[in-house]
């Protein structure tokens, strides 16, 4: 059962406030792997104002503890039995807005699929080996998503966050540490603006270019299952799937939870699936990986609680 500790007083004080925000909400609907269970207090800010104002109620209700920052959930697990504190919900703070000179102003809520649509309308190119990824602009800068050779931090100019403290920070980008699916900006607060640097160029190859990738996406990945997008890391000697199909692992399945058979580092929910299943397929996973490689794989996927 999930700790309800502060979540009547911090629910009061949004309220008066006039910030949207609810108890006992469940979040299998707002992950890609459509699982977890309930969250004590759930809550939408709506504006940068509002998210500053959210953080500091929950902040008093919490004794500091920082909230779940939620986008799409794209990459998350959060456990069955019950998050022990609030959620921050971004998908309100979506604008976008076309500077001119490539320069795109992005909501940190914002999903990679409609700055796609603006890219496509107004021929801005740089996002297309992105395109397909489940993902709010704000969460993917926080773990510098990447595919097909491109991260997310190659194209980052600046970056707007209330941090967990209460504070606005403007970062450029060259300030922020980008690793592999990792950014100093992860663990900070909440993004809530990323200004993108993109290229000028025609509507025609933006949308082929996105058609190209899209292709190559749905050849080599399980799109019409839900799931949490790569569950490991690539360690280096070889990519993870390569590395999980050739340990035989393909098809392996814990409860509703399975290793895919179109692509071995990706981790279905064949209906059913629990967090705990999918847990318990990756321990399954890395102990198989290490038992046959000695290579001791690490989760790009994130468990909270």
């Amino acid at each position: 059962m999930e700790d309800r500790r502060g979540a009547g007083e911090a629910l009061e004080g949004l309220k008066r406030l006039e910030i949207s925000a609810r108890t006992s909400e469940s979040l299998g609907g707002y992950t890609t792997m459509r699982v977890g269970g309930v969250t004590p207090l759930f809550v939408e800010p709506g504006s940068e104002r509002e998210v500053e104002l959210a953080l500091s109620v929950l902040r008093e209700a919490w004794d500091g503890d920082a909230p779940l920052v939620l986008g799409r959930g794209s990459n998350l697990l959060p456990c069955d039995h019950g998050m022990a504190r609030p959620v921050l919900f971004t998908g309100r703070l979506g604008g976008i807005e076309y500077g001119g000179n490539g320069r795109v102003r992005v909501g940190g809520g914002a999903p990679l699929a409609k700055v796609l649509s603006l890219c496509l309308k107004l021929g801005l190119e740089g996002l297309e080996p992105l395109s397909g990824i489940p993902a709010t602009l704000g969460g993917m800068v926080a773990m510098n998503a990447g595919a097909f050779g491109r991260c997310i931090g190659d194209l980052v100019e600046r970056v707007r966050l209330i941090t967990f403290g209460g504070e606005c920070l403007v970062l450029k980008g060259g300030d922020v540490e980008w690793g592999y699916r990792a950014s100093s900006l992860k663990g900070m607060g909440v993004v809530t603006e990323v200004v993108l640097g993109l290229v000028e160029g025609g509507s025609l190859s933006v949308r082929r270019e996105i058609a190209r990738f899209s292709r190559m996406r749905a050849e080599k990945q399980p799109l019409g299952l839900p799931s949490a997008g790569s569950v490991f890391k690539n360690p280096g000697s070889a990519p993870a799937g390569v590395l999980i199909e050739r340990a035989g692992l393909k098809g392996s399945r814990v409860g509703g939870a399975a290793v895919s058979r179109k692509h071995a580092n990706f981790i279905v929910n064949l209906g059913g699936a629990t967090c705990t299943d999918v847990l318990g397929l990756v321990e399954v996973v890395k102990r198989k990986v290490l038992d046959v490689f000695g290579i001791e794989l690490e989760e790009e996927i994130e468990y909270v609680c």
